[in-house]
C-alpha cells in the first residue's frame, strides 16, 4: 500500500512511520491516530501554500505527518528546530527505502529545497495565534542567540 495523505484512514499511521525508521518526539507517539489524523495537513502550510507532494514520482507525503505533530506540540524555537530536522530525515529515510539509486540524488536535492522552505517560512505555522494564545504569549518569542563555535586552528 502506498502511505499517502489521500487513504491515510486505511492505515496505521505510526506503524508505517515505524516501517521506515522515522524520527519524531515522543509526543508524536503517544499520540492517538485520531489525534494525527486531526492534525495531518498533508505538504504543505494549512490554508497556506502546496507544493508538489512527489519528488521526482515518489510520494514524500507520510514524513509530514510526525512533523505536523511536531509543529502543532512544540513549545520554543528547539522544538521547531527539531521538527524541522527530524522532517528532512524521515524524508531521507522514504528515499533510501523507496528509490533507485539514480533518483535518489534529485529527490534529496528536492526534499532539502522542501526543508529549508520550512526552515526559512514555517515559523507562521509553528508559531500560531492559537498556541501564542494558549502559551500566554502576545508575540513570537526571539530565537535565541546560537551559541559560539569553538574555532580550532593549526595555523595558531
Amino acid at each position: 500500500m502506498k502511505y499517502r495523505y489521500d487513504n491515510r484512514k486505511k492505515y496505521d499511521i505510526k506503524e508505517a512511520c515505524r516501517k521506515y525508521g522515522f524520527r519524531a518526539s515522543e509526543k508524536f507517539w503517544n499520540v492517538s491516530q485520531i489525534g494525527i489524523l486531526t492534525t495531518w495537513n498533508g505538504i504543505g502550510g494549512k490554508n497556506g501554500l502546496k507544493p508538489p507532494k512527489t519528488a521526482y514520482g515518489l510520494n514524500v507525503e507520510l514524513p509530514s505527518a510526525p512533523h505536523d505533530i511536531d509543529y502543532e506540540i512544540g513549545e520554543n524555537w528547539y522544538n521547531f528546530d527539531k521538527a524541522n530536522e527530524d522532517y528532512l530525515y524521515n524524508n531521507y529515510q522514504v528515499i533510501d527505502k523507496e528509490s533507485i539509486w539514480f533518483l535518489k540524488w534529485l529527490r534529496k536535492r528536492r526534499m532539502y529545497k522542501y526543508y529549508l522552505a520550512v526552515k526559512i517560512g514555517g515559523d507562521e505555522y509553528f508559531w500560531t495565534p492559537e498556541k501564542l494564545k494558549r502559551m500566554g504569549l502576545s508575540a513570537i518569542p526571539p530565537r535565541p542567540e546560537p551559541k559560539p563555535k569553538l574555532r580550532v586552528s593549526i595555523f595558531k
